[in-house]
């Protein structure tokens, strides 16, 4: 008897291969088994054709599988909101099949397990596959700021400082007093390249610096301001006085009652304050002293004047006094402290900046107390 090969099949196949009774050249008889499929190996079995036949014994065999279990390169972990890796649809081990669910998610974190199901005809088994997807920092909400002199970068919940991208240069001084860009970054601690970054530019302008001059400029008293680090043009300009009043909104002053003023200088958004006491404002040139001591035009007081040089000449055109950046320091007095008599004297007076020297004349005359 002649029979066709069975072939392998998978362990527990139900129903199990039926052994002919028939052979392929009409031959009848039994066998000495059946199929146990529940037994992995090869299984050998015995036929004896009936009596009736002048046939001898055959064998055939049969092999029970062990199911081959689909094995999968593990996805490594992935971050959060990033394009999801595709689940492969045939195993290392060329085990077709499918997974659920069918595709990862990317958009919650957490941990997910995909189970494979290995097509029917397959003699195989499933397995199970769990992605971890890693949280993406959520970075504090940041905005561009203008700022005069510096600003003070705000405490972050999330991630840090820097003044380069992707967490390069971190910055250790929040109070920032020059104009850059600032990035934000933060990454996630079990998988750095799981990484948020914002940035925004921090703008500082200096506040305007200047200072203020009293001088008698024909004959009346002006203050002016005197600008450091920024053009009149630019500038917007408030005088007020000790009570708080609003006299003036330009670079100058005309100050016609002592008093102390405040100015309020601004320039593209920054404004600085300087206050000048302006106690006196007399811009009348002395045309006599009496130093006697009484408190009463002792001095030849040219305090209000910006004098830059002071000579004081006799009759003769002798050059009895002089003084650098004078304010009312003569009584009288030569060089050497020595005392003048009464009379005539001349002066010459040279001011601060671009005023014109200015001559006269001034006269001692020492009273009896």
């Amino acid at each position: 008897p002649t029979f066709t090969a069975i072939a392998a099949v998978c362990v527990n196949t139900n129903p199990a291969p039926v052994l002919p009774t028939i052979s392929n050249n009409g031959i009848t008889g039994t066998w000495n088994g059946t199929v146990d499929t529940t037994i992995i190996g090869t299984q050998n079995f015995i036929f004896t054709p009936d009596a009736i036949f002048c046939a001898s014994t055959a064998t055939i065999s049969v092999t029970i599988l062990a199911p081959i279990t689909a094995g999968f390169t593990q996805i490594a972990p992935i971050c959060q909101f990033s394009v999801a890796p595709a689940l492969a649809a045939t195993s290392a081990n060329g085990v077709t099949g499918v997974w659920s669910p069918t595709t990862i998610d990317s958009n919650s974190a957490g941990s997910v397990t995909y189970t494979f199901t290995p097509d029917a005809g397959q003699c195989a088994t499933g397995t199970t596959m769990t992605v971890v997807v890693n949280d993406k920092p959520v970075l504090d909400s940041v905005t561009s700021a203008t700022a005069c002199d510096s600003y003070t970068l705000p405490v972050l919940t999330v991630g840090n400082y820097y003044s380069q991208p992707n967490g390069v240069s971190p910055i250790s001084n929040t109070v920032i007093t020059s104009s850059q860009t600032v990035y934000v970054y933060a990454a996630n601690a079990n998988q750095t390249s799981c990484s948020t970054e914002d940035m925004f530019t921090v703008t500082i302008t200096d506040s305007p610096v200047f200072t203020i001059n009293g001088d008698c400029i024909g004959g009346v008293y002006i203050l002016t301001s005197i600008p450091t680090n920024f053009t009149e043009s630019q500038a917007t300009y408030e005088w007020t006085n000790g009570l708080n009043q609003s006299v003036g909104s330009a670079s100058t002053l005309e100050v016609t009652l002592a008093d102390t003023y405040t100015l309020t200088v601004s320039v593209n958004g920054c404004s600085s304050d300087d206050q000048f006491a302006a106690n006196d404002i007399t811009c009348m040139v002395p045309k006599g002293i009496s130093p006697n001591g009484d408190g009463k035009n002792d001095t030849f007081d040219l305090s209000g004047f910006n004098v830059k040089e002071l000579y004081i000449f006799n009759r003769y055109g002798t050059k009895v006094y002089s003084k650098s950046n004078y304010t009312n320091q003569w009584n009288g007095q030569t060089d050497s402290g020595n005392e003048l008599p009464d009379g005539t004297y001349y002066y010459v007076i040279q001011r601060m900046g671009s005023e014109p020297t200015e001559t006269g004349w001034v006269y001692i005359s020492r009273e009896t107390k």
